[in-house]
């Protein structure tokens, strides 16, 4: 049997430290990045696809409708409108196609075939009506909706199979982590008997005596024997505790980050099933409302409560839309751009809003701000939804001031800081802690999620946001952006 002397042993068990520290560390970094793209492929293409899908199904109703409203007034506008349907739809099919997988092509084909005989019928229906052939377009037209419905679920089994797909990468994700966990217990029992072993052979074959030799015994020379091998023992060790400590932080944030990555994987589940689910059914809706208000004589009242009902309707799709954008990562697409143009497009844009909120908007600026890697339309997007909560919060009127300047701050460097100002009520100091949160929100129409959007498309930019409020004195929210080096 082999023996090891004690250096031996003590290389072998500090060597074994290092190689578990710096396996366990490369382990941590390639799975937080494969557990990012997975969550990025779980959550970006099933709500993408369900866009697509839910705009075909909305140009088949409404083809469906048209015909019913030619079969009614005979109009020839409603041709013209029902072949603009057509090459939307033919369109749609189009990327649907190029973004799903080759494996769902016959799905694809039996489709276009369906849709292909649906249009056909349709053809045959209008020309009836137009021959005056009431009974067999009636007859014909009755068709129409089984060859309707049949796309229709045709587009739901399609959607079943990608629902299928998400559940299957959900489960590869859940595999993974299963494995990260035995490998990080594994990891940690490892270091852990290895640092007892080395504890107890510093303590029991080195330290242990160096200090009897330092109360006993003396040198020939009369001098004390000194404790310099002692305190770089001491020193080597605490060392080796100090990355026994950092590989315990690793393994927590990675847990915390396989966590997270399992929230939002659930999230875009969730926004992808709830867009499918509720927006048929509000589509029918507004399909209904729109051939009543066509259709029947109304009163300025009746005609002012299907305006309500239309806006209640907006709402609703506007709030789904909140949710899905935030479920879905933002996707930059930065070039070098001066930020000062971005604010100048967004005060044209605002125009009209700021009109109505009474609102006046003023820029201070010394001159163009310098070249930012930035995504324009994400920016404007987080700098609008700063400019509608201001509207809103000054309810009688105020103003708007936007100032531009260039700083240096010690965690971002050069960048450049765009504050939006207003006049209004500030905010106390319970709710400006949590202005920033999702679903946070003291607006009763409000779905909490602008301000919580915008701060992480500024951060995917490399930037961060800052909230100056004070009760009665108006906000100040201020963008930081790093200029291009």
């Amino acid at each position: 049997m082999l023996r090891l002397n004690l250096k031996q042993r003590l290389m072998l068990l500090v060597g074994l430290l290092f190689f578990t520290t710096l396996v366990g560390g490369i382990i941590m970094i390639w799975y937080t990045y494969d557990t990012a793209r997975m969550t990025q492929e779980i959550l970006s293409n099933p709500i993408n696809l369900s866009k697509i899908i839910h705009r075909l199904q909305y140009n088949l109703l409404m083809q469906k409708g048209i015909v019913t409203y030619f079969s009614r007034d005979k109009d020839p506008e409603h041709l013209a409108e029902l072949q603009e349907q057509r090459l939307e739809f033919l369109k749609g099919m189009s990327v649907l196609k190029e973004a799903l997988d080759p494996k769902f092509s016959r799905e694809i084909a039996d489709i276009s075939l369906k849709y292909s005989a649906y249009v056909s019928a349709i053809d045959r229906v209008v020309a009836y009506y137009l021959e005056e052939k009431e009974q067999l377009a009636k007859g014909l037209h009755e068709q129409l909706r089984k060859e309707y419905m049949n796309i229709v679920k045709d587009f739901d089994g399609l959607w079943a199979e990608l629902i299928g797909e998400i559940e299957a990468l959900s489960h590869k994700n859940l595999k993974r982590a299963m494995v990260l966990r035995v490998i990080a217990f594994g990891a940690i029992v490892l270091v852990l008997i290895s640092g007892f072993v080395l504890n107890f052979l510093l303590l029991k074959k080195m330290i242990n005596p160096l200090q009897e030799i330092h109360e006993k015994f003396f040198h020939t020379d009369g001098s004390k024997v000194t404790l310099k091998d002692i305190s770089q023992l001491k020193s080597k060790v605490d060392e080796l505790l100090s990355d026994m400590d950092y590989t315990q932080e690793e393994l927590q944030r990675s847990r915390e980050t396989l966590l997270q990555a399992e929230k939002m994987a659930l999230v875009g589940r969730l926004a992808a099933g709830t867009a499918h689910s509720i927006r048929n059914p509000l589509t029918s809706v507004k399909m209904r409302l729109y051939s009543l208000s066509r259709n029947l004589e109304l009163t300025p009242q009746q005609r002012e409560d299907f305006e309500v009902i239309s806006q209640e309707i907006r709402h609703i799709d506007n709030i789904l839309q909140n949710f899905l954008e935030f479920s879905k990562p933002p996707k930059l697409k930065p070039k070098p751009m001066s930020p000062s143009d971005v604010v100048d497009h967004l005060l044209d844009l605002m125009h009209h809003r700021l009109l109505s909120h009474s609102v006046s908007a003023k820029v201070i600026r010394e001159g163009k701000l310098p070249l930012v890697m930035l995504d324009q339309e994400l920016l404007k997007e987080a700098m609008a939804n700063i400019v509608i909560n201001a509207c809103e919060a000054m309810e009688s009127g105020g103003e708007l001031t936007i100032t531009e300047e260039v700083k240096n701050l010690s965690d971002l460097g050069r960048c450049v800081a765009i504050s939006i100002s207003d006049t209004g009520p500030g905010m106390p100091e319970e709710i400006r802690s949590k202005a920033f949160q999702p679903f946070f929100t003291t607006k009763d129409q409000g779905t909490g999620l602008g301000l919580s959007i915008a701060n992480r498309i500024i951060h995917e930019h490399g930037g961060k946001i800052e909230l100056l409020s004070r009760e009665g004195e108006g906000s100040t929210f201020t963008i930081y952006l790093p200029t291009i080096s």
